[in-house]
């Protein structure tokens, strides 16, 4: 029964983050209104002018209706530049779909702690390998930390010093190894508290140490996804957000990009020394 509910709340909160994102989903996808075809419209239903001096109005009108698609031209980029840009509907689905991932990943950690520890004497060794692993990862992360810290002096440089990187690039890049090492330690933590408890669901039964087994490592794949998406979509908010201004719509898809590929940069290298 206690699953049951557990089960009821779960689809309830993706029921309520679904009613959420629809109506945002929707409004994204509302067809903008054909501004130029209703201004046009009017002079479609203008008279026409007499045959003769029908030419003479043509060659008048030309210099001015260039003259006014110059004008619109340059009036466009400025208010694409001005304000941010609508955030995609994909967007939306991937900060709910890290934020399910997560939550799953929470719900099958705390359904693993619950099981059966084992004996005494499995709870000694199970204790000494979860030792071992603290250590490695104190020592992986220290030598970890000085590599981050001077590829992100360099990009630092890059960046303020030489202006050849966007400003965000430095911070991408350490968002990216945080987030790795986050996923890291928490799955080596989900790892080393499953070990006993799925030896001493398979004492009981197959199925047993199969759910335990199952559901611990699910617990690593759900947050390396739920983590990376949840970085990927916060840089994105922060970037439509801020980056606008004095650049163009082009130079901005230039900023979020390369700050997103550093992003995924910091993330890779710090799974180089795992």
């Amino acid at each position: 029964m206690r699953t049951l509910r557990r089960a009821g709340l779960w689809a309830l909160l993706v029921i309520a983050a679904g009613l959420l994102v629809l109506p945002l989903v929707a409004q994204q996808n509302a067809p903008a209104k054909p501004v130029a075809a209703v201004k046009a419209a009017p002079a479609a239903d203008a008279k026409k002018p007499a045959p003769a001096d029908a030419a003479k109005k043509t060659d008048k009108a030309k210099p001015a209706a260039k003259s006014e698609v110059a004008e619109a031209q340059k009036s466009e980029p400025a208010t694409a530049a001005g304000q941010p840009d609508a955030l995609p509907p994909i967007i939306l689905v991937a900060f709910g779909a890290s934020l399910a991932a997560l939550g799953f990943a929470w719900y099958f950690y705390r359904s693993m702690m619950r099981a059966d520890e084992g004996n005494p004497r499995m709870k000694e060794i199970a204790g000494y390998v979860r030792e071992g692993a603290y250590a490695y990862l104190k020592r992986q992360y220290r030598v970890v930390g000085i590599v981050f810290i001077s590829i992100t002096i360099l990009f630092a440089i890059l960046a303020y010093g030489l202006g050849v990187q966007n400003p965000f690039v430095p911070f991408a890049f350490i968002t990216g190894g945080l987030f790795s090492a986050l996923a890291g330690f928490i799955g080596m933590k989900t790892a080393t508290n499953a070990s006993s408890r799925t030896a001493q669901g398979c004492l009981r039964s197959l199925n047993s140490g199969l759910q335990v087994a199952f559901r611990s490592g699910a617990v690593m794949g759900l947050t390396v996804v739920g983590l990376a998406l949840l970085d990927i979509t916060l840089w994105y908010f922060i970037l439509n957000l801020f980056s606008h201004g004095d650049v163009t719509l082009q130079e901005k898809m230039v900023i979020i990009t390369t700050t997103m590929l550093t992003f995924g940069m910091g993330a890779s290298t710090q799974a180089l020394f795992a």
